[in-house]
């Protein structure tokens, strides 16, 4: 699960700011994030935002590769 949670993060890395990856850049999403901490949109919302579903599917490969091996 740890190396999961660190491939998850990893992966908005790749996202925007300086170690952005060609094909990876996810425009910022900040203020929907304070709209769901902010109790404005369900707290289910965060798992659809872009970046956190690139990230998942991510963990996802990833655990599947482990599964595989």
């Amino acid at each position: 699960d740890l190396k999961d949670v660190v491939r998850h993060e990893l992966e908005h890395l790749t996202q925007d700011g300086e170690n952005i990856r060609t094909g990876k850049y996810i425009p910022d999403d900040q203020d929907l994030r304070n709209m769901i901490d902010s109790g404005l949109l369900d707290k289910d919302s965060y798992f659809s935002l872009p970046k956190e579903v690139d990230a998942m599917i991510q963990g996802l490969y990833y655990k599947a590769l482990v599964i595989i091996m």
